[in-house]
């Protein structure tokens, strides 16, 4: 008799198919049971093995015995033309007919229940995301009350870790920024957090203001809170109970509406978005009309696609810096880029790229007391953003503010010391160290501020610096270079003469001091460049 027969005549296949019938429902029942009360998954796992290890003996008991009238026979003590194995067989027969009634009865009630709420519980969300709170800023300019900054962080963190709907990263981890060379999205993003909360504490005359501020880890803003406290006596304890409450409830409204999908761009808009950004982080300007393709499409799918916006004024930026300019009068053009960044400002007012790069385009066309407004809204709400030091300093040194430009250059460094802008942090302690005569410090600024980039729009003041630090053949070599990538470079471009007006000030002081040599402005130093190139040329 063959294998598959002796299988069949010893209900081997009746057993086993019987045994996978009767497991898979006990499997169903008790996955709802432990869904109910919450069992953890490795009980389940457990179950599931125990029942793979019974399938195995099962068919082995099958093999060795034989259900009879009389009992439980090993099968070889019984003859192939014994009846108690017919009849055991139609036992069986009976057996998994009754068990396939009941799994079917099992499945029809199943059906007929109503389809589980999909929707995510508040508990289930909330226990999803983690948040770090960074250190608050003194942007008071009174070091004594550094105490008050540190008092709201860490009321807010011990509040928030009280109150345990989510996770709340340490607070040594927290207090531990200060001393890493991470961007404060990369710092929340090592430690697992989804949300990032930042703030600033400023004493003054009129009382003390506290600005709080929380963004999700990829930098979007997310909820954003200021509070006045009159006289000179501050209830930190009031105000971080308030802060706790505040931000708790920000981050489960986000969550909310990151479940139900209602603040993310679509999937495709996203991948235009990425598409577009990497030619304009790359500074590609042959890939422009590819990467505006993509960009378009990206604010066509989603409107309110702050970042999309904010990219589609940088590829401008780029394609104005990089294009041959018709003429020196160009601010059609520079109203059409602040428009872009005003449209990503509008739809995430503290989103960092969007604010200094408004402010930047604000002062490029002579519109210095809205970019003020703007930089200084931005950096009180998210004081610890290395990119708005980056454009802030560069318009104080604009604005002649030296010391200010200083003190937010030293922090941008210290923020944000891989940032691709730093270089710009470099051209501020040049220009300053310039200005107050110390030209030694001002060479190793601008050597500094070359070695990490230079291809920028902060180029043409380090062509101007050299120049009156005496290394004329560099600034030549230099600007012969930068003419290649830009070629509309022309001191009184507006996007460049941000950056060159502060060097026209300073040969406009030298000039009221009687230091009548030298060039006049920075015009004449790129005339005397030119003849320079011309001549080695020849």
């Amino acid at each position: 008799m063959s294998l598959f027969e002796q299988l069949k005549r010893r209900n081997v296949f009746k057993v086993g198919i019987a045994y996978l019938v009767v497991a898979w429902l006990i499997a169903q029942v008790l996955d709802l049971v432990f869904e109910a009360f919450g069992t953890p998954n490795w009980v389940m796992k457990t179950v599931l093995l125990i029942l793979a290890g019974g399938f195995v003996l099962a068919l082995i008991l099958a093999w060795a015995y034989e259900l009879t009238p009389d009992g439980i026979s090993r099968e070889s003590e019984l003859s192939n033309s014994d009846s108690s194995v017919r009849h055991t067989g139609n036992k069986w027969h009976y057996i998994i007919i009754g068990v396939l009634g009941v799994t079917a009865a099992y499945l029809f009630v199943i059906g007929q229940r109503p389809a589980p709420d999909l929707e995510p519980s508040i508990d289930a969300l909330v226990a999803r995301p983690s948040v770090l709170v960074l250190p608050f800023a003194n942007i008071s300019g009174d070091e004594e009350q550094d105490y008050l900054a540190f008092g709201v962080t860490d009321e807010l963190i011990a509040g928030l870790q009280r109150l345990g709907n989510f996770p709340v990263v340490s607070r040594n981890a927290s207090l531990s920024y200060g001393v890493t060379d991470l961007s404060a999205v990369d710092f929340a993003q090592n430690h697992g957090a989804a949300y990032l909360v930042e703030g600033s504490v400023n004493v003054g005359s009129e009382g003390i203001r506290i600005l709080a501020n929380l963004s999700s880890a990829a930098g979007n803003q997310v909820w954003a809170d200021r509070y006045q406290l009159e006289g000179g006596q501050a209830d930190i304890f009031d105000v971080s109970e308030t802060l706790v409450s505040r931000v708790a409830g920000a981050v489960l409204q986000s969550e909310v509406a990151r479940v139900e999908r209602k603040d993310r761009p679509p999937s495709d808009a996203w991948e235009h978005y990425m598409k577009g950004l990497s030619v304009v982080l790359a500074y590609n300007p042959q890939d422009y009309e590819m990467a505006r393709q993509n960009l378009d499409r990206a604010v066509e799918i989603a409107p309110d696609m702050a970042e999309a916006w904010w990219a589609l004024g940088e590829l401008e930026a780029m394609k104005y810096m990089t294009g041959s300019l018709g003429s020196d009068d160009q601010l059609d053009d520079l109203y059409g880029l602040i428009a872009y960044f005003r449209k990503a400002h509008e739809l995430s007012p503290f989103h960092a790229a969007a604010c200094g790069c408004l402010g930047y385009m604000l002062t490029a066309v002579g519109r210095p007391n809205e970019a003020r407004i703007v930089y200084e809204q931005a950096i009180e709400a998210k004081p610890l953003s290395a990119d708005l030091r980056v454009d802030y300093s560069l318009y104080l040194t604009w604005s002649g503010r030296y010391e200010e430009a200083i003190e937010n250059a030293a922090l941008g460094l210290k923020l944000g010391p891989v940032s691709q802008d730093r270089a710009g942090l470099w051209i501020v302690r040049s220009v300053v160290a310039l200005a107050q005569g110390d030209e030694q410090e001002a060479l190793d600024a601008v050597n500094r501020a070359l070695f990490i980039r230079n291809e920028t729009f902060y180029t043409p003041a380090a062509i101007a610096i050299l120049y009156l630090l005496g290394d004329h053949e560099a600034a030549a070599t230099l600007l012969n270079k930068t003419q290649k990538l830009f070629p509309g470079l022309e001191p009184k471009n507006p996007v460049f003469y941000v950056t060159l007006k502060p060097i026209d000030d300073i040969l406009a002081a030298r000039r009221e001091r009687g230091d009548l040599d030298g060039p006049a402005d920075v015009e004449e130093i790129y005339a005397a460049l030119r003849i320079r190139i011309d001549q080695d040329h020849n």
